[in-house]
């Protein structure tokens, strides 16, 4: 479909002054639809003012049969569909009428602005116009409007004009309709021009130059020496001319080719060296490939192997550690026991040696008491020899001194008793003393011989610090080593994919070698035919 230049240029003219037409048929068209419309409102509201005119002044003139034969006349106008005038309440109770007021909105708008309205309408597809215009009192009207209702300014009625505009639609369309033909006729007439311009001026030159061209290539002869005759300086000769120019650049080429044919079989015998050299050099890299990932891999072993003891030296180092700050902490609170017995230890010794002087105020208060007996003792037995030489007369005093010698006897009896207690107590209490005086200073030789301890342990905790930091550091060197030795693996790995694809290029030069010189060799072929 549409192969040949000539129909293309056709079928492109032929849509391209339909869409122009169509467009411009379109414009136009609108544009009389919009000056119908227009001139129906203009004319309308002309022929309502001229129609309003009359039928006022035969309003004027008072006589109900000159506004109806009024009314009647302007009704048979050509174009006039209907002549209406709504009646006010004020009128139809001024002459009696049997009429009412129209309910229809557009009038009772008219009536409440007292202004002119035009309205559009389509009754079966006609395009209709309503003129409504009111009926304003003035004094002229007033003669006969007498009513106390009715003023001046105060709307009697709306005049209803309904126009048709079929009329201009018509006229419209006729011109439309010429408009077609002659925009159809004048397509016509255009294609036919330029369909005779393009064949006269582009197909022809074109289809000679094609047949040149082809008289050029006829047989494939490939003589680059033929030329095409050049007849004309526009657009088809200059076309002819570049083709010739194109011709001799072929021409030139060919002779080049030849010429780096010849150089091309040479660099192809080389490359084919090249990639000999290549695979050779390859399969070295290759042997030394694999010995460096044989011993990286040992290296990588025996680094496992290291990071493992130092992780196992760092754990036991961090449990050593831990059970050392206990033992520690638990000699530091025995030592604080110990000193606090000590103290307490120094306390009860304190308090041993009160009691030691509140016994012997005892034993004063004792030695006091026992003297009062022996002196009450003293007491009664001259009591008694009192009483003997007062004979009857003192034996009452007698039995009193008996009774005082007694107590007094009694008294004696329980301070030796007393006292023999509160020197067992005061030995007691020496004792206990003395025991404690060597149980604090028990204590206090401990502490002092447990404090070296502690610092020992300081000592051997920084040591552990020192051994646990050492561990990480060979750890972290070990990984470094370890990282390391991954990257010179991967970098072997590299190595080894760079030496396949160095292998791999080696081949592919040597296959590409042997395709470029059975090429070259086409191309010679090939080359051969053409006469330069």
């Amino acid at each position: 479909m549409l192969q040949s230049f000539r129909s293309k240029v056709l079928f492109t003219l032929m849509v391209f002054i339909i869409i122009g037409f169509g467009v411009l048929y379109g414009i136009i068209s609108t544009g009389y639809q919009n000056m119908a419309v227009k001139e129906g409102k203009r004319n309308a509201q002309m022929l309502g003012d001229s129609i309003f005119q009359t039928v006022r002044m035969s309003m004027n003139i008072g006589i109900r049969e000159v506004i109806d034969a009024g009314l009647l006349d302007a009704s048979k106008i050509s174009g006039v569909l209907g002549l209406q005038i709504h009646k006010s309440q004020s009128v139809i109770d001024l002459f009696g009428m049997s009429a009412k007021v129209s309910n229809d909105k557009e009038v009772l708008d008219v009536f409440a602005s007292k202004e002119a309205k035009l309205k559009e309408s389509y009754e079966n597809g006609i395009h209709n116009v309503t003129f409504l215009k009111p009926l304003i009192a003035d004094e002229s009207c007033m003669a006969c409007h007498q009513y106390e209702k009715t003023q001046s300014g105060d709307v009697l009625g709306v005049l209803e004009l309904k126009i048709s505009t079929q009329s201009f639609y018509e006229q419209i369309e006729e011109s439309e309709n010429y408009l077609l033909l002659t925009m159809f006729v004048a397509g016509i007439l255009i294609l036919l021009g330029l369909y005779i311009f393009f064949e006269k001026e582009l197909v022809k030159p074109l289809n000679h130059l094609r047949n040149m061209a082809r008289d050029l290539t006829e047989g494939g002869s490939g003589d680059l020496t033929k030329r095409i005759a050049i007849k004309s300086n526009d657009e088809v000769g200059t076309t002819s001319g570049y083709v010739n120019k194109f011709i001799q650049t072929i021409q030139d080429t060919i002779a080049l080719s030849k010429h780096v044919s010849d150089e091309s079989t040479q660099t192809c015998n080389e490359l084919l060296d090249v990639s000999h050299t290549l695979s050779q050099n390859a399969d070295s890299q290759f042997e030394l490939v694999d010995k460096v990932n044989a011993l990286a891999h040992n290296v990588s072993e025996n680094l496992d192997n290291a990071l493992q003891i130092a992780n196992e030296t760092r754990n036991n180092v961090e449990q050593t550690e831990h059970v050392l700050d206990e033992f520690v902490k638990n000699l530091q609170d025995s030592i604080a026991l110990i000193n606090t017995s000590a103290q307490n230890q120094h306390n009860i010794l304190t308090h041993v040696e009160e009691l030691e002087g509140m016994a012997e105020q005892i034993k004063s208060v004792l030695s006091i008491i026992n003297d009062i007996a022996d002196q009450t003792n003293l007491l009664a037995l001259n009591a008694a020899i009192e009483a003997a030489r007062a004979g009857e007369h003192g034996r009452g005093f007698a039995v009193v001194a008996d009774e005082v010698r007694k107590l007094a006897e009694k008294t004696q009896k329980s301070l030796n008793e007393i006292a023999a207690s509160v020197n067992l107590v005061i030995q007691s209490i020496n004792d206990m003393g003395q025991n404690v005086k060597e149980g604090s200073e028990d204590m206090t030789h401990i502490a002092e011989k447990t404090k070296p301890l502690i610092d020992e342990a300081h000592d051997t905790h920084a040591k552990l610090t020192s051994t646990k930091h050492n561990a990480l550091s060979l750890r972290e060197i070990s990984t470094s080593i370890a990282q390391s030795t991954k990257e010179l693996a991967d970098m072997m790995q590299d190595i080894a994919k760079s030496s396949e694809s160095t292998q791999s290029a080696g081949h592919n030069i040597h296959k590409i070698a042997n395709d470029m010189s059975l090429k070259v060799k086409a191309l010679n072929d090939a080359i051969s035919k053409f006469h330069t």
